[in-house]
Parts: C-alpha cells; structure tokens; sequence
C-alpha cells in the first residue's frame, strides 16, 4: 500500500510546491513537538487616516506614538496635528520630544513629559521633498536622517518650555553620497553607520570621517535594514529577499516563494523589518493598486529558518482582493502583563489602521490558519493512483470550539475540495482515520486548514497537528 506522509512542518514555506511546503499562514511549530498550532491573531488598536510609517514607544513616559500621513497619534487619540505638519516619512523618540521627519521639515512635538506637549517652528526647513528620510539614533547619541544622497545630523539639544522649538545643531550634510543616490535605510552596526540606497549599495560610516568607507554594492534597491547578532539584515529588491551582510561580502538568506517572485514588485517600507524574540519580522505588501491571486499579505516570519506568512491584519485581508501593505512593525513589552506585544501598521484598500497582537491574545478563527503541503507526483500517464482515506495525528485530543478541516486537489490549477471537518464533537483521541477517495491521480496535494473559538484560553485553544498520511 502507497502511502504519502505529511510532516517536517519546521521546513516552513520553499520556493515551490514542487519542492516543499509553499504555504504557511496564522501558523506557528511547537518547538517541542513539532506540531502546527494557530498564532495569536492581530486584533484592532487603533484606525487612521493613512498609512501608518512608523511606530515608536517613549520608554520614560509609556507612551506609544504613531505616524500616518500629515498627522500624529498618541496611543488611540489623535493629537490633531493634521494639517500643521507636512507628510510624516519617519519619527524617533529621543531627547524628550517626538522628532518628525517629514516631506521637506525637522520638526518635534514635546516635552514629552509636560501636558502642554504641542508642535512648535520647525527645528529645520531644508529636507527634500521627495526623498524618504529614514532615522536611527546613533551609539554617539546623534540623531541622523537620510535625505536624498546626503546624512543629516541633529545634536546639541536644549530642550525648551512647551511652544518654544529646541535649540539644535543641524548639519544637512554630515555625509554626502554619490550624486544620484538616494538613501533608504540607515542602521547602526556595530561601529558604523550604514546607509542604504536606492541603487542598491551599503555605505558604511564611521560618523566622524569626512567621506564612508568602502561600499559594498548589491545591485537591488535597499528597502530595510536591521542588525542581529553582529550581522545586518538587508531586504533588498522588490521581490522581497533577505541578505545577511558583514558589510565585506553579503548571501542570500531567504527568497519569498515563488508564488511572490513572480510578481512585478512588493511594497516595502523601511520601518517594516524587526526583531522578535527568535524571529526575523517582515512586513510584506503589494506594489501599486494592482492584485495578484497568488500573493499573500501580512507580516512574514523567518526562525530558524523556516518562513511562514505569521500574521494576517485584524480585517481578514491577505492581499487576494484588496490592496495590503504593512508600514511598520513594533515589538515591544507591554506594559500591563509584562508579555512581549507586536503593533502593526496597516492598509487594506482604504482602510488603514495599527493591529496589536499578544502573546497570551486570542487565535485565529474561522478556519484561518492554514498550510498547503508539496504537489506529490503520484503516477504517471498510463498509471494513476487512487487514495482511499487519509490519517491525521494531533499532539493533543481537540478540545471544545477547535477544528481541523482537509482539503486536496490534484493539479495546481484546481479548486480545493474538502476531504471532512473534524471538531470535537465528531472525534475523539489524537489519531483519526477517515475515507477519502481521490480517484485516478497524476498528482496529488492536501490543504489543512485550523481554527479554534474566538473566546478563552489561548495558550490552550488550538488543534496541534502532528502528521497527516494519505493511504492508496
């Protein structure tokens, strides 16, 4: 008897289905089993008037700051600042003030700590207007901003009563780049500063020298950037790649699969590429206005190698019939529980707004969670297989509101059609045999797909599947 077993869930999403597993969504393995279990869900924090680009947290205060088009939130209010900034590209916390980068100013809004905290004059007037301003605070506590080929500095900070703009020395070009270079993303690693570019090259800059060091040339545009253990993660071109880089030399460390590189371009924001405990965070989202059937939305995920679609946003959306991009990504310890909270920002069609997710949140319902295994070749021309049932092994029996629902299809082209629902009501145990015929198959493919009640415990409300076979 042939016999197909489904399993190695840690491999995460490949390049095709030819090759392995090319869909993981609202999915997490269980390090100790093994097993898939449904993530906690994003849920609404806060609606907008646009895209949000940036989210900071004000670790002195506890308040969480938010950027989105001409205007500026304060945890879920509206401070009411549209129209008296210009387009907001980025926002940093330092030195007791909200420091907005936006089209063409350097503005603040702060104290921070004093009531009266409003928006005064603009600390500086002379950004490009079509450049992307990214911005890190520097090991030498500097503020620095991209703006077109140049690295704007801000130091020497004297904070002043709320009304009154900080006095601050500006430098609009404390580093200039090859003209036609255009910055953006600027991290901090290790000594460096580093910029990236447009035309996609790594500038390193040791932010006291009078030109970078040598540069070190990827040949796609630089979107992010972001330092873990002592490498840089670059994402690079619009198909959403991840380099790791020394800053001498740089390798691919993982491809968005197939189903994305086919694509004309993704949309990725510099302020979208985080770390979370283990995991690499990206946000990934559609070029323009136009839709592709294939390209999932949301925030990726790659741990230990392995890279799953980790969270789709709070509306449902995955990219398949509205327009989804992810602006920005905060992981960050909340406040309350202690627990380790992921905000994110988001547009779907018109709609935009900052999910949030807990650890100890509620999971993914509605049959959301889900995997597509490998396209198995089965038989040939002359020769095609029948399958007669299918097994599936959880690492716990299911418990009240949580189902596992199987689907197959036998040529990428087709629509799913669905083997059973299994819940708590119609099975018991941890194994589960049932008939599935799949008549005459060249090859052969299974969805399984998880869900679980949007009430309760979450650290226990969720199916966790082992294995499944698929028996001739």
């Amino acid at each position: 008897m042939a016999e197909i077993i489904i399993n190695n869930f840690q491999q995460g999403s490949v390049d095709s289905p030819f090759v392995g597993f090319p869909r993981f969504q609202n999915l997490t393995v269980t390090e100790k089993t093994g097993s898939l279990k449904i993530q906690p869900r994003l849920i609404s924090y806060l609606s907008t008037n646009a895209l949000p680009v940036a989210i900071v947290k004000d670790f002195v205060n506890g308040s969480i700051y938010t950027a989105a088009g001409d205007d500026l939130y304060k945890g879920q209010t509206d401070l009411g600042l549209s129209g008296s900034l210009g387009t907001i590209r980025d926002i940093k916390v330092w030195k007791n003030y909200v420091w907005i980068a936006t089209s063409t100013n350097i503005e603040v809004y702060g104290p921070l700590d004093d009531v009266g905290a409003t928006v005064p004059s603009a600390v500086s007037t002379g950004l490009g207007s079509s450049n992307p301003h990214p911005m890190v605070v520097g090991q030498d506590d500097v503020l620095y901003i991209g703006d077109g080929n140049n690295v704007v500095s801000v130091s020497g900070i004297t904070e002043q009563p709320a009304g009154t703009t900080p006095t601050a020395s500006v430098n609009l070009s404390a580093l200039d780049l090859p003209e036609g270079e255009v910055i953006t993303a600027l991290e901090q690693y290790g000594l460096w500063l580093v910029a990236g570019t447009q035309m996609g090259t790594l500038y390193p800059w040791d932010r006291t020298s009078s030109s970078f060091n040598s540069p070190l040339f990827i040949g796609q545009e630089i979107f992010q950037l972001r330092t873990l253990n002592n490498q840089l993660i670059v994402q690079a071109g619009n198909k959403g790649a991840l380099y790791v880089s020394n800053l001498t030399s740089y390798q691919l460390l993982r491809n968005l699969p197939i189903n994305f590189r086919t694509l004309e371009n993704t949309d990725n924001k510099f302020n979208a590429l985080q770390f979370y405990r283990d995991e690499i965070l990206y946000g990934v989202g559609g070029g323009g206005t136009e839709l592709e059937s294939n390209f999932y939305k949301g925030v990726y995920s790659l741990d230990k190698g392995a890279l799953v679609l980790r969270n789709t946003i709070s509306t449902g959306a995955d990219g398949l019939s509205t327009v989804v991009k992810i602006g920005s990504i905060l992981p960050i310890p909340d406040s309350g529980s202690g627990n380790l909270m992921i905000l994110v920002g988001w547009q779907d069609d018109s709609s935009y707004g900052v999910d949030t997710i807990h650890q100890s949140g509620h999971r993914y319902t509605s049959y959301t969670g889900l995997f597509e295994s490998p396209l198995y070749q089965v038989g040939d021309e002359g020769t095609p297989v029948t399958f007669q049932d299918i097994e599936f092994r959880l690492s716990k029996a299911l418990e009240s509101g949580e189902g596992i629902r199987l689907k197959y299809r036998k040529d990428l082209a087709d629509d799913w059609t669905t083997i059973g629902t299994f819940t708590s009501s119609n099975i018991t145990g941890v194994t589960h045999r049932t008939n599935a015929v799949i008549a005459d198959a060249h090859n052969v493919q299974i969805r399984g797909e998880l869900t679980t009640s949007s009430s309760g415990d979450a650290a226990k409300e969720s199916p966790e599947l082992l294995e499944i076979r698929l028996r001739t």
